[in-house]
C-alpha cells in the first residue's frame, strides 16, 4: 500500500507552485485549493479504508500502517474545515443563501443519501450479510453504518439542521448564531459519548464549527501570519510540533484529539499559504468527495469478499471506487442542474 501513496504523493507535488519569497497565496482558501486539500484526503481515505479490508502482506503493507494509526481520522478533518467555512462565506455573501438552503441542500443531500442507502442494503441482501432489518434501516439516518459513511452523514445532517434553526432564529447576530452552533456540537459530542456510541462518531465534529468561525476571523488570522516570513514559519514550525507530538495526549484524554487535528489543519492552512496544489486530478477527487466517501464502501466490501490477492484487491477498488464516484456525481449533480441554477 505503501506504493500506492507514494504515487499519490506524487501526483500533490505536480504543478505544485511555491512561493519561496516574501509573499504568499491570498486564496489559499479557495474553492480550487479547498478541493484539492480535499482529493488528497479522500484518496488517503480510500487507501486506508482498503487497506482495513485485507491483512497486510508484505513490507510495503506494513511499512503503511504506522502512517495510516498516525493520520488517523485527521483525514477527514478538513472536510469538516473547509464545509464550516464554505457554508460561513455563503451565508455571509450569497443573497438569499438561508432561504433556499434547506430544498437546494439538505433536501438533496437527504435523497442522494437515501438512494446509495437503498444500494448497499439491496448489496448486503445479496451477500446474505447478517444486519439486522432495523440496524439497515437506522442506517438511512447515519446512526448506524453498513459501509455508507454513517456517522460523516449523521454530523452533516446535525450540521445542516443547526445551520438552518440557528441562523433562522438569531437572524442578525451571525457570530451568536455560529455559538450556537458550536454549543449544539458540543451537546452532540456529550450525547454520543453517553450512548455509547464509537469514538470516530464525535472525536472531530467541532470542525464544522471550526471552519465557520475561521470564516469570521480569516481577516485578522491573515494579516498576523503574512505579515512577513518569520511570523508565519514560527507558526508554521508551531503547528508542525504541536502536530507531531500532542496526539500522545490522547493517553490522558480523548479531548486532546481535537486540539491535536487544529494543530494539522493549522499545519495546512500555512501549507496552503505558500504552496498552490494546481493538480486538477485532485481538484475532481476533492469535487466527488460526497460520492467518493459514500458509495467507495461498496467496492470494498464486495471485492475482498472475493478476491485473494491483495495488490489486485487495492487496483480493483481504488479503480472502481473511482469511477463509482464520478458515475455518482454525473447523475445526482450534473443532470438535475440542467433545469436549476446551482448553488
Amino acid at each position: 500500500m505503501i506504493i500506492f501513496v507514494a504515487l499519490l504523493f506524487l501526483l500533490t507535488l505536480h504543478k505544485c507552485k511555491p512561493k519561496f519569497d516574501g509573499e504568499f497565496y491570498q486564496d489559499y482558501a479557495s474553492r480550487d485549493q479547498s478541493r484539492s486539500i480535499n482529493g488528497l484526503c479522500i484518496m488517503l481515505i480510500l487507501l486506508s479504508h482498503t487497506f482495513a479490508k485485507v491483512a497486510p502482506c508484505d513490507i510495503f503493507d506494513k511499512m503503511y500502517e504506522p502512517m495510516r494509526v498516525f493520520l488517523g481520522q485527521f483525514v477527514v478533518v478538513p472536510f469538516l474545515f473547509y464545509s464550516g467555512y464554505g457554508m460561513m462565506e455563503s451565508l455571509n455573501k450569497k443573497e438569499g443563501y438561508l432561504e433556499s438552503f434547506p430544498k437546494k441542500r439538505f433536501l438533496k443531500i437527504a435523497v442522494q443519501f437515501f438512494i446509495i442507502t437503498l444500494v448497499y442494503i439491496a448489496m448486503h441482501i445479496c451477500l446474505g450479510s447478517d444486519y439486522s432489518v432495523p440496524y439497515m434501516l437506522l442506517s438511512f439516518t447515519g446512526i448506524t453504518s453498513i459501509g455508507n459513511g454513517g456517522w460523516f452523514i449523521l454530523s452533516t445532517f446535525f450540521f445542516y439542521a443547526m445551520i438552518i434553526f440557528w441562523f433562522n432564529v438569531l437572524r442578525n447576530h451571525k457570530i451568536m448564531a455560529t455559538v450556537g452552533v458550536a454549543v449544539s456540537f458540543v451537546a452532540l459530542m456529550l450525547v454520543e459519548m453517553l450512548l455509547d456510541f464509537p469514538t470516530y462518531y464525535y472525536n472531530i465534529v467541532i470542525f464544522f464549527a471550526v471552519g465557520m468561525f475561521y470564516s469570521l476571523i480569516k481577516e485578522p488570522f491573515d494579516h498576523f501570519v503574512m505579515k512577513n516570513n518569520y511570523v508565519w514559519t514560527a507558526v508554521f514550525v508551531v503547528s508542525v510540533l504541536g502536530f507531531v507530538f500532542l496526539k500522545q495526549g490522547m493517553n490522558i484524554s480523548p479531548l486532546f484529539y481535537p486540539i491535536w487535528c487544529g494543530f494539522g489543519m493549522l499545519m495546512i492552512l500555512c501549507l496552503t499559504m505558500k504552496v498552490k496544489i494546481q493538480n486538477k486530478a485532485l481538484i475532481w477527487f476533492g469535487t466527488t468527495t460526497f460520492f467518493n466517501f459514500t458509495l467507495q464502501g461498496i467496492p470494498q466490501i464486495i471485492f475482498s469478499k472475493y478476491l485473494t490477492n491483495n495488490y489486485l484487491i487495492y487496483i480493483v477498488v481504488i479503480t472502481t471506487a473511482l469511477l463509482f464516484a464520478a458515475g455518482g456525481y454525473f447523475v445526482f449533480e450534473n443532470l438535475p442542474t440542467k433545469s436549476k441554477t446551482k448553488i
